[in-house]
């Protein structure tokens, strides 16, 4: 993982503004991993807008909890990771 925001940080990935800044489509199955285990993708989406490249990954638990994660593609921006970004 590049950049991103801390495990502690509920909004980590919840939106494109808040997303995990990753160097490779690897590095998000490994924060998923370590931060949602258990859960499975059903959906992957590649994005592209003019704040960047994103990946969109819907997961969801075997009780039925779905959430949708956002991973910002490449190098860290202070449009997607805020001014204490490093």
């Amino acid at each position: 993982i590049v950049a991103g925001i801390g495990g502690g940080d509920r909004e980590a990935g919840s939106s494109r503004r808040h997303a995990i800044v990753v160097s490779e489509v690897l590095d998000e199955y490994a924060w998923l991993r370590e931060h949602f285990p258990g859960y499975r993708v059903t959906l992957q989406t590649l994005c592209l807008d003019a704040d960047g490249l994103f990946d969109v990954l819907q997961i969801e638990s075997d009780d039925g909890d779905a959430r949708e994660l956002y991973f910002a593609l490449g190098r860290p921006s202070r449009r997607r990771t805020g001014p204490g970004a490093r």
